[in-house]
Formats: structure tokens, sequence, C-alpha cells
């Protein structure tokens, strides 16, 4: 007796067994092996996206741009290429070129001025652009007192660079830059002018020890009194003369002490007393002058006369007119 046999058991005969749940197919073998030139890519499970506890889990993002995206842009332009470099990414490129679009839509970046261009051309290119017609129309700051020499300067500057067409703005610049170096020069001339001035003081009150004031006194007088020795013009270029280390030379101890003699062979001694000793010897000459006219043979026989002309002269200078008998 044949045994009937159910066609899904032949079926299924020589294969094998299906799996059940206490048996299950082996994963396939993994190999470390992957295509030249990929890298390895991490999996993750796609079901403990978000449900994971630890909310770090990197996800692999593939490069947005190729490396050799910059050869390619360049498309075989290697100074192209060279300047790509300084953009990190493609993206950046667009930004920059943008930028560059609105500068020049907005007016900021102006066409230069064609080479050959008539004269005519010229004067309106330089309306449109802001440039005077002539030297003379760029200004100078009114905040600023300017001397003649300074507006000479300027003219001369200002013919240079109307030549290069340059606008007010630039103009502008330039004379802030002068005006700051200036004053720098200024600052920096009137620190050295007292550094040398307190060490002529010292080096003079040393040599002239108590009559320190009254000579400096005296030398002052020379310079202001418009009676005094000197013709005013000259007084005023020696007040502003400066030697070849740039000090000033009224601040020269050498040439203060030469001007105090001229001071004094032109005023006489007498501009050196002061105070106490001036009404002192103011007294005497008014006493021997009641002598000469009250007791003549006293006032000679006692030497007053001697006496009286040297006190005129101290007082007076050395080209005083000394007193006689006929005086009244």
């Amino acid at each position: 007796m044949t045994e009937e046999v159910d066609p899904k058991t032949l079926a299924t005969e020589g294969a094998d067994p299906a799996p059940t749940t206490e048996t299950q197919a082996a994963p396939p073998e993994t190999t470390s092996e992957m295509p030249e030139g990929e890298a390895p890519k991490e999996t993750v499970d796609p079901t403990m996206l978000g449900d994971s506890p630890d909310d770090g889990v990197k996800v692999e993002v593939k490069a947005e741009w190729p490396e050799d995206w910059r050869v390619k842009m360049a498309n075989g332009d290697e100074k192209l290429a060279k300047r790509l470099e300084r953009f990190s990414s493609p993206d950046k490129v667009t930004q920059s070129w943008l930028a560059a679009e609105q500068k020049i839509s907005s007016g900021e970046y102006k066409k230069g001025l064609d080479e050959g261009a008539t004269e005519e051309q010229i004067a309106e290119w330089r309306k449109a652009n802001g440039i005077p017609e002539d030297a003379d129309g760029y200004k100078l700051p009114e905040d600023v007192e300017w001397t003649d020499t300074d507006k000479e300067l300027f003219g001369q500057l200002f013919a240079e660079m109307h030549a290069t067409n340059a606008s007010q703005a630039q103009v502008d610049s330039v004379v802030k830059a002068y005006t700051q170096i200036v004053e720098n020069a200024r600052a920096e001339q009137m620190e050295a002018d007292k550094l040398y001035l307190q060490q002529s003081e010292d080096a003079l009150r040393a040599k002239l020890g108590d009559e320190y004031r009254s000579q400096m006194n005296l030398y002052k007088r020379v310079f202001e009194d418009a009676e005094g020795p000197l013709p005013r013009e000259i007084s005023q270029h020696l007040v502003n003369a400066r030697l070849e280390d740039g000090t000033r030379l009224i601040n020269n101890p050498d040439f203060a002490q030469f001007m105090i003699e001229i001071g004094l062979n032109h005023y006489g001694e007498g501009a050196l007393i002061t105070g106490e000793q001036k009404v002192a010897t103011e007294s005497r000459m008014e006493e021997i002058q009641r002598v000469m006219k009250t007791d003549f043979q006293k006032y000679k026989s006692e030497g007053m006369d001697k006496e009286y002309a040297k006190l005129l002269e101290r007082k007076m200078g050395p080209n005083a007119r000394h007193p006689s008998y006929y005086d009244d």
C-alpha cells in the first residue's frame, strides 16, 4: 500500500527547514572592504532616532560640495582657481558677487576715465564724479584758521591732486592728515622749548646768582621797549629766530647775557636797581643836588660831583648828561 504524501511536504523536501522562533537565519557576514574612494558609513537603527536617551546621536551628513569645486568652477583658469582659494565654499563666492553687484548698482563703483579722453569728456566725467572744474574749486575746512603759508602750500598741493582727478573727499583726507601732523609737530616743539628754557634758566641762575631776576627783567625790557636799543622789526625777528638745532635764540643763555650787556649800555646799571636800592639811590641824588645848589664849594671838595655822575650813569646809562652848577 502506497503512503500518501502531502504535496506541500514534497515542495519543501530538500530545502532548508523553515526558520522558527527558536532558530533564526544567520545574518550575512559583514566585511571591512569598501569600494575604493568611499569612506565607511556609520549605520544607525532608524527605530532609535529620536527615541534614544542620547540625543547626541551622530548621523552621517554627506558633504555639500566636492573637494575640487574650485577647479571645476575655474574651468581651467589657474588665476581664477587661485582667487577662489579665498573662499571656503561656493555660497561664499555667491555672497561676494551679490555684494559687488549691490555696490555697482548703488553707484559706489563708478566707471573710470577712458584713456585718451577729450577735454570735454574729462570735464563731464569730473562733474559726474564730484570733482571741481579746477584746483581752486577744492575747499579747506572752515573750522581751522589757515595762515597764508598754509594756503600757499595747499594751493600747490591741490593743483597736483586735481591733475590726478582727486575728489573733495580725498582732498579732505589729505588736509586732515596734514593738520594732525602739524599739530603733533607743534606739540613736540613746545615741549622741547619748555625743556630748553628750563635748562637755560638753571644755567643763568647758577652764573648770575642774586642778580638773576633783575637781569632777566632787563633782558625782557630790551625786547619790549619801543625806545630801547633794538629797532622793533629787528626785535621781532630775534624773538622768532631759531638756531640750527631748532632751539629758540632768545632762550640761549649766551645770547641772553649778550643782550643784557646791550641793555646795560643803553639804560645804565640803574636798570638793575629795584625796590629799596632804587629809592635809596634817588634819595642820595636829590641830597647831592641840594648841596650843589647851596654849597658848591662842598659839592666839589667832597667829590660829590663824581659820586653824582656815577649814580646818574648807573641810573640812566653811560650817555647820561652829567649835572653842572648851571642846572636848576
